[in-house]
């Protein structure tokens, strides 16, 4: 019985160990749970935050990618809405050339485009002239007077160099060219510059002359686009002064180049109109060489021809630029001063006389009066006269002239009459 009691007491604590042992596997296993519960969780937030992470990067991608497309859309349409500007400018040019055969109509509707369409400072067109070119047309220019009709030399500065050489001549820097010429001095030495020939089959017609500011220098598909547009604008051009040529030709003289009788009964009209609405005067001078047709058989027509040409000239130049001259018969001429009286236009006469006197071709010693002459008719149009009753009384003065002895004025009706 002592050794049972004495086997049974140390069993207590060894159940207690056991149970001990048992609560701690049992604790172990809770938190074995828990922790995977908790990795699990941990996982799943791991998951969910690298997918949101992931939308989140996919989104802003696409936003990226979104902001991209439109700025590239934006640069696309900013480049379309250029070109087609630039095709609208082409348009303009070749319906002003269609619509218009003044060449300086055509001329100034193209600077008026050009400029600023294509943001240029400044725009001029020089139109060849021989050996020179002349500022045809302007736009940009504080005072468009001040270059209109002034020349330089082919060859001379950037717009002479691009003609001799017919190739476009680009000048980024004007400051750093010594050649650039600042249409003589009229424009800033600044920004950029660009001189292009103007060609039709090879045949140089002028130059397109453009500037720009420093802040906007031209880039090099805008100098190939104005290379594009200055054969527009040379068929323009081309076509202005083919019917410019054509009209000169149907109202001038082709043998000495000043008004025919087409052109002068026009400006006689016009003349009349204005002095009826005005109330100024118009007076008419009839001029004829004396003893022509003896110089013509004595020398032969080209001599003829050449002592027209250059009575054509001096009468020209002895008059105004209001005042028409024109050739209406083989040596007859008549001259339309617009302003003047019979006195006034008698001084006129007389002086025109005097300059064809001082004339020296082949044949002129030869002639009866000892050099080339003229006799002068005048006439002062009257209230209400027509053209034709005011040439009438021109020619009567003419004969009296040459029934007098050929070389002098007469006014008709004379001053006594």
């Amino acid at each position: 019985m002592v050794h049972a009691l004495s086997l049974a007491v140390p069993l207590a604590p060894v159940l207690v160990t056991w149970a001990g042992i048992g609560a701690a596997i049992a604790g172990a296993l809770a938190v074995r749970r828990a922790t995977r519960r908790f990795d699990a969780v941990a996982r799943f937030l791991e998951m969910r935050i690298a997918a949101t992470s992931s939308q989140a990067r996919r989104e802003q991608d696409a936003t990226r990618r979104e902001r991209k497309l439109a700025a590239d859309l934006a640069r696309k349409t900013e480049e379309l809405e250029a070109r087609l500007r630039e095709r609208a400018l082409l348009f303009e040019v070749l319906r002003e050339s269609a619509s218009s055969h003044d060449l300086d109509s055509v001329l100034r509707a193209l600077v008026d485009r050009l400029g600023p369409a294509l943001r240029f400072r400044e725009v001029a067109v020089l139109i060849q002239q021989g050996e020179r070119l002349a500022i045809r047309a302007a736009w940009g220019f504080t005072d468009p007077s001040t270059v209109l009709g002034r020349t330089i030399r082919v060859g001379e500065g950037l717009s002479g160099e691009a003609a001799a050489k017919g190739e476009s001549v680009v000048v980024p820097d004007v400051a750093a060219a010594p050649e650039y010429l600042a249409f003589w001095g009229e424009v800033p030495r600044t920004g950029s510059f660009m001189s292009v020939p103007i060609q039709v089959k090879g045949a140089m017609i002028g130059v397109l002359a453009l500037t720009r500011p420093p802040t906007d220098p031209l880039t090099e598909e805008e100098t190939r686009y104005v290379e594009a547009l200055a054969d527009q604008v040379a068929l323009a051009i081309h076509n202005a002064q083919l019917f410019e040529e054509l009209e000169a030709r149907s109202t001038h003289d082709a043998l000495t180049g000043i008004a025919n009788r087409r052109l002068f009964e026009e400006r006689l009209a016009k003349a009349l109109a204005d002095s009826r609405r005005f109330g100024h005067a118009v007076s008419l001078l009839a001029i004829d060489v004396d003893h022509f047709k003896k110089l013509n058989d004595r020398c032969g027509h080209p001599a003829g021809d050449a002592v027209l040409v250059e009575v054509a000239r001096v009468l020209a130049r002895g008059v105004r630029e209001v005042d028409t001259v024109a050739r209406v018969g083989g040596e007859e001429f008549l001259v339309v001063l617009a302003g003047a009286d019979e006195h006034e236009a008698a001084k006129v006469g007389d002086k025109l006389r005097a300059a064809v006197a001082a004339i020296e071709l082949p044949g002129t010693k030869d002639q009866p009066l000892g050099r080339l002459s003229i006799s002068v008719g005048v006439a002062k149009a009257r209230e209400g006269e027509t053209a034709e009753a005011l040439v009438a009384r021109a020619d009567s003065a003419l004969y009296d002239a040459k029934r007098k002895g050929r070389n002098r004025v007469s006014t008709w009706p004379p001053p006594s009459a």
